[in-house]
């Protein structure tokens, strides 16, 4: 059986730990950091993140992201996961230098808000068998499926449609700013910090309703970073 991936395997996985921050009045985000291929264990690992987010009763969490891409299989279910989830997911690409390529482009697509830091790039998510042996009518049907499934994704989240389609046909990619411009994310944010700054008052809509987020730690009433 061929394994289908969104990318190419070029880096080792690192997970980062969960970080709390506690901003105003406890609202607390989780801020975690996935770096390398998207495979089984990062999966797992998102899971675990969001379950834990939802008993804390989190602000948001927001996944810190840099991938070359990664399996399909644990991709949908990464964006299975987010889609489901009551706690509010950003991805934010970065820091500078960065890349949300293939099954990483999905996973922007997927979350509640996504955000980009400058010096980064988002894209290319044309199917590739790890195999080597993707071609023909089976490349076909996993470009067309992956399309379906990106496009379904761009429509549910009000995001460029016509990008969603490119980056899987075509192998397109675009800069932050280039990205913000089309409609792909919201927010371009050098760090975190500045991130949650950005982030805080946004209303966005989940499962469980509409949240309206209290993230920006940097006045008085913060306890804990």
């Amino acid at each position: 059986m061929n394994k289908i991936a969104l990318g190419l395997i070029a880096s080792a996985l690192a997970l980062g730990p969960v970080l709390p921050v506690a901003a105003q009045q406890e609202h607390v985000v989780e801020i975690v950091e996935v770096r390398g291929v998207i495979d089984p264990t990062t999966a797992g690992y998102l899971t675990e993140t969001v379950d834990d987010a939802v008993e804390s009763q989190a602000e948001v969490i927001v996944i810190q992201l840099d991938t070359p891409g990664g399996l399909d299989v644990s991709m949908r279910e990464m964006v299975q996961k987010i889609l489901r989830s009551p706690v509010p997911v950003v991805v934010w690409v970065g820091p500078p230098g960065a890349r949300a390529a293939s099954a990483g482009v999905f996973l922007v697509y997927a979350s509640h808000v996504a955000a980009m830091a400058s010096g980064t790039n988002l894209g290319a998510a044309h199917p590739v068998d790890l195999g080597g042996d993707l071609s023909g009518t089976v490349e076909q049907k996993a470009v067309n499926d992956a399309t379906a499934f990106l496009r379904s994704l761009a429509e549910q989240r009000g995001r460029d449609v016509e990008f969603a389609e490119e980056a899987v046909r075509e192998s397109a990619s675009l800069t932050a700013t280039e990205a913000q411009g089309r409609g792909v994310i919201e927010i371009v944010s050098p760090t975190i910090a500045d991130l949650l700054r950005q982030l805080d008052g946004l209303t966005v809509a989940t499962d469980s309703g509409q949240r309206t987020l209290v993230t920006d730690v940097s006045e008085e009433g913060q306890d804990r970073v």
